[in-house]
């Protein structure tokens, strides 16, 4: 395709680029081969015995250690599930290594011979000190590279931001092969530590797995990060322009005269004159430094181009391309996510245009807690050819139903007053 229309820009949603370059980067390793294996394995152990769980948290309780369920290791977020699975083996590790201990003890009645073995074997890598140790560092990266993930999932992430979190979260997980995490420090400081794990062996899988981290992402991010096209749009942040009114007056020229050299075609197919950009682009720097200053980039262009749109009507043609850039495809996600809670086991028959309003609501619409139904309820109860429950208001009792009320209630008082006389 892009041979035939070299215009195009071909950009992968970059938090899938994440996910796919942390699970090539973990392939094979003992974080990959033992820890994500007996993570998904106590999942499983524990969501398929509510007995378990139970004497799980019971034991909690006893050595107060507020239990977590471990959750589902695998998924479409690969860097969050993870990230909640370590927490809650970190957290149950004491109890968990107990529990199993009293299983695999051969003692107990009511385990079966299976489950005996089972335990066993989960005890063997459960118990060593290099687990903990591991999971602890594992968790530390985890969390630095899920900051990550959640900035490019963002909808108003612009193009230059996103190669500033880039470059920053491979700064920081590089800081990680000399430095200790706050978890792996927490649990150094607790633990009276194992030699060969402090030592050499520790130190060299540490620096070989993060090196494996950043040389994935180099990898993945290459033709995004390295590309002159991406770099060329760095000028719709207007955070990135210079203080200094004379470098002002050069920035981002070159810059506009690539974008329109790569998108020639639409520009001028949609009337765009091509010769006049330089001018106005000119232009434009100096009135968004003298008016709105004070805004950050979206609404910066949102504001310039609602109420600016004929001043910089040929600039705007690049401003819109460069605002349109994808840069994830979390967004169109999430409407498959609210699809699935809207389509649930009894909504089957709802209409596409029904299906739509409510996506649609879901979507952009206000806040739940923010949300006023009374309108909405006024406008239904007046609505309609005949009149919706006549004797009810929307909220409370019409005005004539309580004067009825009160009516029939001091007649009957005016009764039993005459009777109390006749008696």
């Amino acid at each position: 395709m892009v041979d035939d229309v070299p215009w195009l820009l071909p950009i992968h949603c970059l938090a899938h680029r994440l996910e796919l370059a942390l699970k090539d980067a973990f392939k094979g390793t003992y974080f990959c081969m033992v820890i994500d294996e007996l993570l998904m394995r106590m999942h499983y152990f524990y969501k398929n015995s509510a007995k378990r769980f139970r004497e799980l948290k019971t034991l909690g309780q006893h050595s107060n250690i507020n239990v977590l369920k471990p959750p589902k290791s695998t998924g479409t977020r690969w860097i969050d599930h993870r990230r909640q699975a370590l927490l809650a083996m970190i957290r149950n590790h004491p109890i968990i290594v107990m529990q199993m201990e009293d299983m695999a003890s051969g003692l107990r009645s009511d385990v079966k011979g299976d489950d005996v073995a089972r335990c066993k074997g989960y005890l063997k890598n459960l118990k060593p000190t290099k687990f903990i140790l591991y999971c602890n560092m594992y968790l530390d990266i985890v969390c630095k590279l899920a900051i990550l993930s959640k900035s490019l999932q963002g909808d108003e992430k612009s193009v230059p931001m996103v190669l500033l979190y880039i470059e920053t979260a491979l700064d920081e997980i590089k800081e990680l092969t000399v430095t200790d995490g706050p978890n792996l420090t927490k649990c150094r400081s607790e633990g009276d530590g194992d030699v060969e794990f402090d030592g050499v062996a520790f130190e060299n899988d540490r620096r070989v797995i993060i090196d494996a981290i950043v040389h994935a992402i180099n990898l993945r991010f290459d033709n995004f990060v390295n590309s002159d096209l991406i770099k060329a749009m760095s000028f719709i942040d207007p955070s990135n322009w210079p203080d200094d009114s004379e470098t002002l007056k050069d920035y981002g020229n070159d810059d506009i005269d690539r974008l329109v050299d790569h998108f020639r075609v639409p520009l001028e197919t949609n009337n765009c004159d091509t010769s006049v950009i330089q001018s106005e682009w000119r232009r434009l720097k100096k009135d968004i430094r003298r008016h709105h200053s004070e805004l950050k980039c979206h609404k910066l262009w949102q504001t310039v181009i609602v109420n600016k749109a004929e001043q910089y009507s040929n600039i705007l043609h690049i401003a819109r391309i460069v605002l349109t850039i994808p840069i994830s495809t979390a967004h169109v996600e999430r409407v498959f996510s609210y699809v699935k809670r809207i389509l649930g086991d009894w909504r089957h028959r709802l209409n596409v245009k029904t299906m739509e309003d409510l996506v649609r609501i879901s979507l952009e619409g206000v806040p739940l807690r923010d949300f006023d139904p009374l309108p909405v309820v006024k406008q239904w109860q007046a609505s309609g050819c005949r009149k919706r429950r006549p004797y009810i208001a929307a909220y409370g009792p019409t005005r004539k139903a309580t004067t009825t009320a009160v009516e029939s209630g001091e007649s009957s008082g005016d009764s039993d007053d005459s009777a109390s006389d006749g008696e």
